[in-house]
Parts: C-alpha cells; sequence; structure tokens
C-alpha cells in the first residue's frame, strides 16, 4: 500500500485516485491493512472475494479468485470497518 500512496502523491493530481480492488489485494496482504493506508485516495470499489487457503495450497495465486462472495477468507467486517474509519 506504500508504494500506491508514493505513487498518487507523485501524480500529485485532484482528478487521480485508487481504483481499490478487494480481491486483487489478498495475494499481497488483507484488504484491511491497505485501506487506512490509501484512506481518502480511494475513489473507488470493486467487491471480489479471494481465499488465500487455496491459493497457498494451490501453489498457484490465481486460484484464490474461485471463491463466491463471504466464502473466502476476506476479513469483511474488518474491511468494513477500516472502509468506514476513512469515511468511504
Amino acid at each position: 500500500p506504500k508504494q500506491a500512496v508514493d505513487y498518487l502523491d507523485a501524480i500529485n493530481s485532484e482528478w487521480v485516485g485508487w481504483h481499490f480492488d478487494i480481491g486483487n489485494v489478498g495475494r499481497y496482504s488483507p484488504a484491511e491493512e491497505w485501506i487506512p493506508v490509501i484512506g481518502k485516495r480511494i475513489l473507488k470499489l470493486h467487491f471480489k472475494e479471494f481465499n488465500t487457503r487455496v491459493m497457498k495450497e494451490s501453489g498457484d495465486p490465481r486460484k484464490g479468485f474461485g471463491s463466491a462472495l463471504l466464502e473466502g477468507t476476506n476479513a469483511w467486517p474488518a474491511i468494513m470497518a477500516a472502509l468506514d474509519k476513512i469515511g468511504y
């Protein structure tokens, strides 16, 4: 998330923000850890599930995207709380 902030700060535009994909960041770290860092720079959200267990068991990061919403490993209560905290 720090690289995302650095990138947006380098652009330094009120017209450019982050389209935050909740499922995609799950491959790297939990979405609820990204949200407070990127903060108000998040302009749009893409809600998608991710399953880190499937990813780790298969050894293939692409396999984590096969779960239906609420059936993966995203911590939705924590994600929603983080979004509330930044005023999204």
